[in-house]
This record gives structure tokens, C-alpha cells and sequence, in this order.
């Protein structure tokens, strides 16, 4: 009996051996040892300057991944998304930032590299960035001011010539880097902010891209030009605003713009904390105001509006992005009324109409 069990086991070993013979070579290629390679991708960018944030896509992946005889098969990917906390963004220096993959038990380290531009003035007391990073080297920004800057023209082109700067006027702090002419295309994110005294600004046709904030809080801004060759931005109609010619949207105000009629809608924080600005009229064009455009206008106690959709729609003291926030009078288009719209209930709650229109207009004082 036992003879016979014996037999039996043996012909199950062999039969499995012959198994593993046969397998192998099909799954293993003959069963090398087989090796585990760690692969972190490299297509992310890991250079950017002082106090800019990591942007969208700047993560990256470590990947692990079975290597045999050169045959590489995907087995697991770890994402991980880098952000303001994994590094100083006010600091100049090369940051590792280890990343922990329960699934390989592992570490790896990653390398962001905070750098520092350079930075030129001019007489204006306009700050400009010239990055470093590859497919910018022809281009400059407008960074920052000073906000005793009374009337600035933002220069097309910044020059350096003999070791000095030159942007239309001397520049009078003189920064060295190549000999190469840059075009300002952009003004960063808040450059002039909060610049009490800037009272006029010129845009050249080389800036495509104002970032969000640049003027904000300008009281005492009252003109604003465009060049007539800049093909994102125009100020149509002199009408001291910067307006977005593809959308119609008014992009940047002040306390003198008047309103275009082929704008359809007024940015996000177009007027923002412009407190210099106390009247404003709406045309029938504008069907749409958005986040905080007119937050922070104190003086702002004149409201001429043309459009029914907002008539009808300010419902509450913030409504249309604080439109109405600090309004006494609000003039109300006759037609808007004769025609038998709802004027919003903010208003008929708040406001007492007179009882025929002036100058073409209904006027509803504050009670």
C-alpha cells in the first residue's frame, strides 16, 4: 500500500516539475531573474521663481515596473500632487521632496528648484522679471511699482544697451543680461496695486496677458489708453477701461470709464476697491457682472441703468457683484419701466421712485 502512495507522489512531482518547465519559459522568458526598476517621470517642470506657486501639472508619477532582459511591463503608477506646503516658494534653493508609495514600501525623492529672476527698474519705478527658464528669453514682465508712480507708460520693449537699460526713457538701475531686447508681454497679478497716486497707465500692443488684480484699488486712476494695435486688449470709444476685444468683457476700470455699448459683461473685480469711482452707467448690453466687480467702490452713489436684466434683478444689497452696495440714487431707463418690468426688489423695497421719468429716466432715491 504504502509502495503504491510512494509511486503515486512521484509521478505527481514530476508532472508538476514538467509543468514548471513548460510555464516559465512563456511567462518569464525561462524564468531570468526577473528585476524590479523604479522609474520617476521627468516631464514636469521643477524650475519657477520666487513666490510663484506650483501650476496646474507640475505633478509627477513614480512608476514601478518589471524589467526582463529590456522588456519593461507597467505593474503600478503612484501620482503625486505637488503643492506650496512640499517647499518655500520664498526662497532661493533646491528643495527634495520625499514621497512615500505604500505599495513598493519605498521613498522617493523629488527635486524643485526655487529660482531667482532678474529684476530691472526704470525711471517709472516699474519693476520688470526677466525669467530664466527656456521659451521665455525673449520676454519680460511688469512686476511690481511703487506707489508713488503718478502716470506710467508701459514700455513695448526694454533694451540693454552699454550696460544701461533703456525702455522708451532711461532706465535708471542698470541689470546686465545679454545683450538682447526683450518685449514686455505681461503685467503680473497686483503690480499696481493699491497705487493711490497712479492717475493714467498705457498698455502697448505687446501686452497680451494682465493678470487678475493689477490695478485694484487705483483711487486715483482716470485715464486709460490702449494701443489701437493690441490684439487681446483694446479701450474702444476712449473709454478709459480696458476691455477683452474677443469676449466684450470689461476687464479693468476707473473712475472715469463710460461704459461701452458693445460690452456684454464686466469682469471679476473690474472696479475692485476703486473708491475714486462715484458714477456709472450700465448699458442695455450688459446681461452679466461678475465676482466682486464693484466690491470696495465706497463712493460709488450714482447707478444709471440701461439694462433690464439687471433692473430686474437686483434683489438684494450685494446683488450684480455690489453694483447698488452703496447707492443713494439708482436711474432707472423709462423704457425699462413703461414697459412693464419687475424692478428688482431691492430697490422697490428700499427706494422711492419719482413719479415721472427726468431726462429719460425713472429716479429712485434711497429712503
Amino acid at each position: 500500500m504504502w509502495t503504491e502512495i510512494k509511486s503515486k507522489i512521484n509521478k505527481i512531482y514530476v508532472v508538476v516539475f514538467a509543468l514548471i518547465v513548460l510555464i516559465c519559459p512563456l511567462v518569464f522568458t525561462g524564468c531570468a531573474e526577473v528585476k524590479i526598476t523604479e522609474v520617476i517621470a521627468e516631464d514636469y517642470n521643477t524650475e519657477f521663481f520666487v513666490g510663484e506657486d506650483f501650476s496646474t501639472g507640475d505633478d509627477f508619477e513614480v512608476f514601478v515596473e518589471y524589467d526582463d532582459n529590456g522588456d519593461l511591463v507597467r505593474l503600478l503608477s503612484h501620482s503625486y500632487d505637488v503643492d506650496s506646503s512640499d517647499y518655500d516658494k520664498t526662497r532661493v534653493g533646491t528643495y527634495d521632496i520625499v514621497v512615500s508609495v505604500n505599495k513598493t514600501k519605498k521613498t522617493y525623492t523629488y527635486q524643485v528648484t526655487v529660482k531667482s529672476p532678474v529684476l530691472l527698474k526704470n525711471e517709472n519705478n516699474l519693476s520688470f522679471t526677466i525669467p530664466f527658464t527656456s521659451g521665455y528669453n525673449q520676454e519680460v514682465f511688469v512686476s511690481d511699482c511703487e506707489t508713488y508712480v503718478v502716470s506710467v507708460v508701459v514700455p513695448a520693449y526694454v533694451k540693454k544697451m552699454n550696460n544701461v537699460w533703456y525702455s522708451g526713457n532711461d532706465v535708471t538701475t542698470s541689470f546686465g543680461y545679454n545683450d538682447t531686447v526683450y518685449k514686455v508681454t505681461r503685467i503680473d497679478y497686483d503690480t499696481f496695486k493699491d497705487c493711490s497716486n497712479l492717475t493714467s497707465v498705457t498698455i502697448p500692443s505687446t501686452v497680451t496677458d494682465i493678470r487678475s488684480g493689477a490695478f485694484d484699488g487705483c483711487s486715483s486712476l482716470s485715464t486709460i489708453e490702449v494701443d489701437n494695435n493690441n490684439t487681446v486688449y483694446d479701450s474702444r470709444n476712449n473709454c478709459n477701461a480696458i476691455i477683452e476685444t474677443e469676449t466684450n468683457s470689461l476687464y479693468v476700470g476707473c473712475k472715469n470709464t463710460t461704459i461701452p455699448s458693445t460690452v456684454t459683461s464686466i469682469s471679476a473685480g473690474a472696479f475692485y476697491n476703486c473708491s475714486g469711482l462715484t458714477s456709472i452707467t450700465i448699458p442695455n448690453s450688459v446681461t452679466s457682472i461678475e465676482n466682486a466687480a464693484f466690491l470696495g467702490c465706497s463712493s460709488l452713489t450714482s447707478v444709471y441703468i440701461d439694462s433690464e436684466t439687471i433692473a430686474i434683478g437686483i434683489n438684494a444689497k450685494n446683488s450684480f457683484e455690489y453694483l447698488v452696495n452703496y447707492a443713494t440714487t439708482i436711474y432707472i431707463n423709462e423704457e425699462i419701466v413703461d414697459g412693464g418690468a419687475s424692478i428688482g426688489s431691492y430697490i422697490t423695497s428700499n427706494f422711492t421712485r419719482s413719479t415721472s421719468a427726468i431726462s429719460g429716466y425713472y429716479v429712485y432715491t434711497k429712503n
